[in-house]
């Protein structure tokens, strides 16, 4: 069924009824993840956070949040740009065949700054 989400108000697919206050109405699938996620303290960072994933290597950790699972589940690789040893959450954006980058090269590309590192030109440091 389609309509109006009676959490968010988006015209979305409704899947369930609001899972807090059952007079409400239907709900997105969206608002009912973020109803029904537990809100404690992240094993990955330590913060008191939504836990929306199941830590991803260790099952008697439980939950983190949705930035602690992001960060356990990118490559730590050498960067495309800078080649330092570090997590690589983006693809480059002007040679895609070069592989992923760091977030500091992916900001500097954004910005157009390149700079020279061992004699080829790249957009971000060591």
């Amino acid at each position: 069924m389609e309509g109006a989400c009676n959490e968010c108000g988006r015209v979305r697919r409704l899947s369930r009824n609001h899972p807090v206050e059952p007079n409400k109405g239907k709900v997105c699938c969206a608002c009912l993840k973020r109803l029904t996620d537990p809100v404690a303290t992240c094993a990955e960072c330590g913060e008191v956070k939504r836990l929306s994933a199941n830590h991803p290597s260790h099952g008697a950790k439980r939950r983190v949040c949705g930035n602690g699972y992001q960060r356990l589940t990118e490559p730590i690789e050498a960067c495309a740009e800078c080649g330092g040893l570090k997590p690589l959450p983006y693809r480059h954006s002007v040679e895609p065949a070069r592989g992923r980058i760091c977030g500091g090269g992916y900001q500097r590309l954004k910005k157009g700054v390149r700079i020279v590192f061992a004699g080829e030109e790249r957009s971000c440091g060591a």
